[in-house]
């Protein structure tokens, strides 16, 4: 694309069905466009590459910030080339790969969200936290995994994009983990590896009686129906797909805690954006916003609205 390419945050740029990766050319663009191409190519789909660019205050009074004479000047200063470094890099990654690039006017967020509306996967990364700074996962990885139209994968910054490990999904009994076990088993037949159902309980009542050790009579019971949940939820997508290898893990752990943990060995990990107080909770619950912020791997975001993915 030339330097008089403009376009705005719209979706008329974005081939139907890509995979969009958004990189801002700081040093984690590179694990954020390797693990996109990949994904992109083993699903079959086209890598559209995306930079906004945000237009500053200070323009004349009486001018929009859009205006020729406004976005010609701000061309003159603009660096594309950290796109084309990232479309170079995407080749580079998987040669066969239809690649296309974009650098719409506006921020981040609105770029990726309305790329949203057409891609079946936006892909960000994030910038490790230290401990005092977890509470703020960062603007744009946040905001788009909030309100994207799509599922997000979020790349944290220091993993290793392509570590190899199974797909794990967090499963709850709700709508949202129901469909994430389904886009999970879709990478499983498409990346060719295993993926686990991960459900975790962290205290049950059983007849007055609170269970939370494996001395308990009850712990037996609590696990097997914990197990029997995930099984009931993975009939039609261990039909659909025999040959992935599938696995069921129920764990007691609070499920944040849970699903980070398994990060550490997961080559990503799939968790539904709501549920039932247990993987998730609201817009992108508090279970959602932890693991984003403490995942040792790619982790997917998938909504219950979400049907592209």
């Amino acid at each position: 694309m030339s330097d008089n390419d403009v376009t705005t945050a719209t979706t008329d740029s974005v081939p139907a069905g890509a995979v969009v990766v958004g990189v801002d050319g700081t040093e984690k663009d590179q694990a954020v466009i390797e693990w996109a191409a990949h994904r992109a190519a083993r699903g079959g789909s086209p890598l559209h590459i995306l930079r906004a660019r945000t237009v500053l205050a200070g323009v004349a009074p009486g001018m929009s910030p859009l205006d020729p004479g406004v976005l010609e000047t701000l061309e003159q200063v603009d660096d594309s080339a950290s796109v084309e470094s990232a479309v170079e890099l995407a080749r580079r990654a998987e040669p066969d790969l239809v690649v296309s690039s974009d650098r719409p006017w506006g921020t981040g967020p609105q770029a990726l969200l309305a790329a949203s509306e057409t891609a079946s996967l936006v892909v960000v990364g994030s910038a490790r936290k230290k401990a005092l700074e977890q509470a703020v996962l960062g603007t744009t990885s946040l905001a788009v995994a909030m309100h994207a139209s799509c599922p997000v994968a979020v790349i944290p910054e220091g993993c290793d994009p392509l570590r190899d490990g199974p797909i794990v999904v967090g499963v709850d009994g709700s709508k949202d983990s129901a469909l994430a076990l389904e886009r999970a088993f879709e990478q499983g037949v498409a990346q060719q590896r295993p993926v686990v159902g991960l459900a975790a309980w962290h205290l049950e009542v059983i007849d007055g009686v609170v269970v939370t050790t494996p001395e308990n009579p009850r712990y037996a019971e609590v696990e097997e129906r914990y197990r029997a949940m995930v099984a009931r939820i993975a009939e039609r997508p261990c039909a659909e797909h025999p040959d992935v290898d599938f696995s069921i893990r129920v764990v007691r752990a609070a499920p944040d805690r849970a699903l980070i943990e398994a990060s550490g060995e997961a080559g990503s990990v799939v968790v539904g954006s709501r549920g039932r107080g247990g993987f998730v909770g609201r817009l992108l619950g508090s279970v959602s916003h932890r693991v984003l912020q403490q995942a040792q791997c790619p982790v997917i975001v998938v909504r219950a609205a979400d049907d592209r993915a």
